[in-house]
């Protein structure tokens, strides 16, 4: 009695497996590289958050505090930074306070081609943080 190796049935369900498991894995890279800028670009507000919520304390951003500041934005990325509407001398208590950021950022992405291939690229997007203010505290 004769076992044939390979029946057309197993075949099919094998490739039909494979098939799923590749268009599954490229969802899952997609999906992972947009959260992953959107973690970048979360970590520049939540640097913005700080250094604003510091300036309420003090009542305007201090040589030190804009180093700092300068320093925190170019380690998560950020190039060209430009600060306006910034208060560098004392506002007085109530007084309100701004903290504009800009820059740009390189983000990594995925682009598909009309033939359906996948290619990873690299992009600089404008980060503008602005209309943001505090109450000095001091």
């Amino acid at each position: 009695m004769k076992r044939k190796l390979f029946t057309l049935k197993g075949d099919s369900n094998y490739l039909s497996a494979l098939i799923v498991l590749s268009i599954l894995m490229t969802f899952c890279v997609c999906y992972l590289y947009a959260f992953m800028q959107t973690v970048q670009l979360n970590d520049i507000y939540r640097v913005h958050r700080k250094y604003l919520l510091s300036m309420e304390r003090t009542g305007y951003l201090t040589d030190e505090m804009r180093i700092n500041l300068l320093n925190d934005l170019d380690s998560h990325g950020l190039t060209n930074i430009s600060l306006s509407g910034t208060s560098y001398t004392p506002v007085g208590y109530g007084n309100p306070v701004f903290l504009c950021i800009e820059g740009d950022i390189r983000l990594g992405g995925l682009d598909i081609t009309e033939h359906g291939g996948v290619f990873f690229n690299e992009e600089v997007r404008h980060v503008s943080i602005k209309n943001k203010k505090g109450t000095a505290l001091y």
